[in-house]
C-alpha cells in the first residue's frame, strides 16, 4: 500500500509540475496573443488610414481636374470674346477709316490763341 501512496504522490507531483508549466506557457501565450492582437489592430488602422487618404487624394484630383476644365472653358470664352471684339474693331476701321482718328491728342484740353 505504501508503494501505491508513493506512486500517487509522485504522479501528483509530476502532474502538478506539468500543470504549473502549462500555466506558465499559457501566460506567455496570452502575452504574445495580446501583442499580436495589438499589432493586428494597428495594421488595420494603418490600412484604413491609407485607404481614406487615397480616397481623399482621388477626390482632390477630381476637384482639381474639374477646376482646370472650368478655367480652360472660361479662358476660351474670354479669348473668343476678345478676338470677336478685335475683329469687329478691325472691320469698323476698314469700313470707316476716319472714324475714331480725330486729332492728335497732344492739344487735348488746351485752347489756341
Amino acid at each position: 500500500m505504501q508503494a501505491w501512496n508513493q506512486k500517487h504522490d509522485s504522479d501528483t507531483a509530476t502532474l502538478g509540475n506539468k500543470l504549473e508549466l502549462l500555466r506558465q506557457v499559457r501566460e506567455v501565450d496570452l502575452v504574445q496573443l495580446k501583442t499580436l492582437e495589438d499589432r493586428y489592430k494597428a495594421d488595420l488602422q494603418a490600412r484604413d488610414d491609407r485607404r481614406k487618404e487615397e480616397v481623399r487624394q482621388a477626390e482632390l484630383q477630381r476637384i482639381r481636374a474639374q477646376e482646370l476644365a472650368r478655367q480652360n472653358d472660361a479662358a476660351v470664352t474670354i479669348q473668343c470674346s476678345t478676338r470677336k471684339w478685335l475683329a469687329k474693331q478691325a472691320l469698323n476701321d476698314i469700313k470707316n477709316p476716319k472714324k475714331g482718328k480725330k486729332g492728335g491728342g497732344k492739344d487735348k484740353g488746351k485752347k489756341k490763341k
